[in-house]
């Protein structure tokens, strides 16, 4: 059984719990092209008695939660903590140094959710399992001395929204190759490159095919570089050309 099944097979397991004893069931935290996947397997089988959330709204890590189709659940009732950090002074600290920190006290990946920075604000969401162990024992981020406490909502709210740069290109066709040599201002011979390399990523699946035509709604990640939903195609040039409005997150 590959990876892709056994997660499914997990997540179906947690509604047949959820539906056998009438209770809310939630999941560790899933990734991007987790979310994805189980997403449309829940929709192709008609489930609507789930949500996913991650501590806040568009959050990229979520946890899958399950209810009974006559009780409903809300937000509040995820096993989801936010903690807040602060120092003593501003340190040029990274993504990769907090999830260092919180690993090296052996804290599973799929118990942390994400990890919010703005001009040196973090904000951490973990699952309620683990917060108070994190607040009693992480005191320190690379080896600087941090204090650690349960964030607000409103505060989170306030402090990250998606923000998008609309990017409007000319190509040819919708084609991933034609895209991938817009964005990135290279030949169509370097973006076969690239595709091929497996750094291009359509709804958080790798695309190997420079064939593949994206459909409005799409999500288009280059490692190293960004990611773009597709929003719209504005109107064809006298020449045939498309002109293509991608929103790049910010």
């Amino acid at each position: 059984m590959d990876d892709i099944e056994l997660l499914k097979n997990k997540a179906l397991d947690l509604f047949r719990l959820s539906n056998k004893y009438k209770i809310f069931k939630f999941s560790r935290f899933y990734n991007e092209q987790e979310v994805y996947t189980l997403d449309n397997l829940f929709k192709s089988k008609g489930f609507n008695n789930y949500i996913f959330f991650g501590g806040y709204k568009n959050a990229s890590r979520k946890i899958l939660g399950i209810f009974d189709n006559l009780s409903g659940i809300s937000y509040k009732d995820f096993p989801i903590v936010p903690i807040s950090f602060s120092f003593s002074r501003n340190f040029n600290l990274t993504h990769r140094d907090f999830l260092g920190s919180l690993t090296s006290l052996r804290i599973e990946r799929n118990l942390i959710g994400d990890i919010l920075e703005d001009e040196n604000k973090f904000i951490c969401f973990l699952s309620s399992g683990i917060s108070d162990f994190c607040i009693n024992n992480l005191l320190k981020i690379s080896n600087k001395k941090a204090k650690l406490y349960i964030c607000e909502k409103k505060y989170i709210d306030f402090f990250h929204e998606h923000k998008f740069e609309k990017n409007i290109y000319i190509i040819s066709s919708l084609r991933i190759d034609c895209i991938i040599a817009s964005i990135l201002k290279i030949s169509r011979s370097n973006s076969l490159i690239s595709i091929k390399s497996g750094t291009i990523l359509v709804n958080y699946k790798r695309v190997c095919d420079h064939n593949y035509n994206i459909t409005i709604g799409d999500i288009i990640t280059i490692k190293k570089f960004g990611k773009f939903i597709y929003q719209d195609t504005v109107t064809l040039t006298k020449k045939g050309k498309i002109k293509l409005i991608l929103h790049k997150y910010i």
